[in-house]
């Protein structure tokens, strides 16, 4: 056994003060009159002289209880045999809150992982790891079944997505040799993966169920493009279930209810509905979703700023005729968009381009044709989940003069063009600080085809950006502060300290709703939103596991388990002094039934146990 810390022992010094209060006591005969309570400190006398120490079991109580906690202090720990470890992977991702009936999901798993904590062997050390934010929670292997239970206590579900293999790679980072085995404890479903030699044992503790949901995956503001009006909120709905599902979407604001909006969903369909704000209407709305069979909550609101689109100006710098006669044709049909060819135009929203360069002022619409153009009739595959992809079918037939070159067209594809078995990427949105779409098609020729005119004026509106909110774990930038500190009212009416550095606060929101950074008499609010429809959809989870490539495991010669006693020592004194005192009241309660009755100015006064202390010298 060896102490973590030795200077804990100092308190053993306390025993001296023990010593002379018994010593003090032991030269001292104690009588109770309640009519001398006002003389209770004049009667109070030192000794004429020096007594023994007479101490009895109360003694000895009081002094193993000063030994013990003394002891616990110092830290003892015991040095066993090489001990077996597990790696604990405990799901915290946003679908850990559902309920369907009784307890959440994430409430199962905490119970599951308590009753294993306590029954595992005294020498199995666990490394505890949560998946949302991927972390550890024990800082290092620990057998002590208390520490353990803290943690899994404090662990909580976050509104962010999860990743299993992920948080295994931490914790196999984390741990000095190979774990015994890896204990997982999710909604998820256990994949079926083929055997691997020399494989981890890997326990699967599942406390998931099959349910239905509905969620908001997306939400945003916006007015109609072509003309000026009042500001709308879309929000996109999905329905995760196999049954119709009957939907309602409400904006509030400041607890009053705006506008709502009904609507009827396919099973596993996806649709946009549109509400309708007042002019009034100013700051941050709350969209609220409700609907039957919903068993998540985390994803049934979101917020959003509306914007009162009036004007949007235009930058357009195309060097082919063909492709500017043709873009500004239809950029004139619409009334609230102002064109310009003049790069010191101030304002320019979006800047439409055939050219190479790029100007990181303004959100960029690149156009890529072909060498030679000549239109060609095609299947295009569409991405419906992206806004640049909405009122448009999954499947479209176009006709265009397609850019097929090949080359590598990184960012997020939206539209791709079938040809001769390959998929070939049209159009390909590039979500960055500064937004810019890539479409491989030449717009030199008449063109009429429906898809190709709503793919550009969805990339317009899409490059428009308008009031779409950070989502929960992205990191967002607030400007406008001093260097120093800035207080943070997170939306569970937490506040937190983050520093402002070159005037900007960087933060990353883990909750959804509304955040107001505030330094002095400078406050900026900002609103974080959830869409994961992985995590929203409790139908048909995907399961985030891979197996552990052997590789990464960890090959050092494994430690010994240390087994801490010092909790052990508190609750054995917690006992000690709880005896001590039944002690101390069973013998005060003697002592008050045994006391003669005292004769004081002619009357017989029992003795009181509540009144003072009159004390005079023993004699010897």
């Amino acid at each position: 056994m060896s102490l973590l810390t030795p200077w804990g022992l100092l308190g053993l010094s306390a025993l001296g003060v023990l010593l002379w209060l018994w010593r003090l006591a032991s030269a001292r005969r104690e009588y109770r009159i309640a009519s001398l309570i006002p003389f209770e400190r004049l009667l109070q006398r030192p000794p004429r002289r020096r007594a023994h120490v007479i101490v009895n079991a109360l003694f000895w109580l009081q002094a193993a209880a000063i030994a013990g906690l003394a002891l616990a202090l110092a830290q003892p720990i015991i040095r066993r045999r090489p001990a077996s470890t597990a790696l604990v992977i405990v799901d915290t991702s946003a679908s850990m809150g559902s309920r369907r009936s009784g307890a959440t999901a994430f409430e199962r798993a905490r119970r599951a992982l308590l009753v294993r904590a306590a029954a595992k062997s005294p020498t199995e050390q666990w490394l505890i790891v949560t998946t949302a934010p991927s972390a550890a929670v024990t800082p290092e292997p620990t057998s002590d079944p208390l520490v353990l239970s803290k943690a899994v206590q404090a662990a909580h579900v976050a509104d962010l997505g999860g990743d299993l293999a992920a948080a295994a790679r931490i914790g196999l980072a984390m741990l000095s040799a190979a774990p015994d085995r890896i204990l997982v404890a999710t909604d998820e479903p256990k994949p079926e993966l083929p055997a691997a030699p020399r494989a981890v044992r890997t326990e699967w503790i599942g406390v998931g169920e099959r349910a239905t949901n509905v969620a908001l995956v997306g939400v945003e503001s916006r007015g109609p493009l072509c003309r000026a009006s009042e500001a709308r909120v879309v929000a996109t709905v999905r329905n995760f279930s196999d049954e119709l599902a009957q939907v309602t979407v409400t904006a509030q604001q400041s607890g009053h209810q705006l506008t709502a909006v009904h609507a009827e969903l396919l099973p596993g369909a996806q649709q946009s509905l549109s509400l309708a704000l007042p002019e009034s209407a100013q700051g941050w709305i709350q969209v609220t979703l409700a609907g039957a069979g919903d068993s998540l909550a985390i994803d049934d609101s979101a917020w959003v700023e509306p914007r009162h689109l009036r004007t949007l100006p235009i930058l357009l710098q195309v060097d082919d005729p063909g492709i500017q006669a043709t873009v500004a044709s239809w950029l004139s049909a619409c009334e609230a968009l102002v064109v310009t060819t003049n790069p010191e135009s101030a304002g320019a929203a979006v800047r439409i381009t055939d050219r190479s360069d790029h100007i990181a002022a303004a959100a960029e619409l690149q156009i890529i044709p072909p060498a030679h153009p000549t239109p060609i009739r095609a299947r295009w595959l569409i991405a419906t989940d992206h806004p640049i992809g909405a009122y448009l079918a999954p499947v479209e037939t176009v006709t265009a003069p397609v850019n097929l070159s090949a080359g590598e067209r990184a960012g997020i594809p939206v539209a791709w063009v079938l040809m001769n078995g390959r998929k070939i990427p049209m159009l390909v949105a590039h979500d960055t600080a500064v937004r810019r779409v890539e479409l491989y098609v030449s717009l030199a020729e008449p063109a009429t085809s429906t898809p190709l005119i709503l793919l550009f004026f969805n990339s317009v509106r899409w490059l428009v950006g308008e009031s779409q909110p950070p989502t929960t774990g992205t990191p967002v930038v607030v400007n406008g502060f001093a260097d120093g500190s800035v207080q943070v009212k997170r939306p569970d009416e937490r506040i937190e300290e983050a520093v402002a550095a070159h005037g900007a606060v960087s933060y990353e929101p883990d909750q959804a709703g509304v955040y107001e950074f505030r330094q002095g008499s400078t406050a900026h609010v900002l609103a974080a939103n959830f869409f994961n429809p992985l995590e929203s959809n409790l139908l048909a989870p995907v399961s985030t596991w891979r197996p552990v490539d052997p590789a990464m495991m960890p090959s050092h010669v494994r430690q010994p388990a240390q087994e801490p006693l010092a909790h052990r020592l508190i609750v054995l004194m917690t006992g000690v002094l709880l005896m001590e005192w039944a002690w101390y009241t069973r013998r005060e309660r003697l002592r008050g039934h045994r006391a003669p009755p005292i004769v004081q100015q002619g009357l017989q006064i029992p003795v009181d146990t509540a009144a003072a202390h009159v004390t005079e010298p023993v004699t010897r």
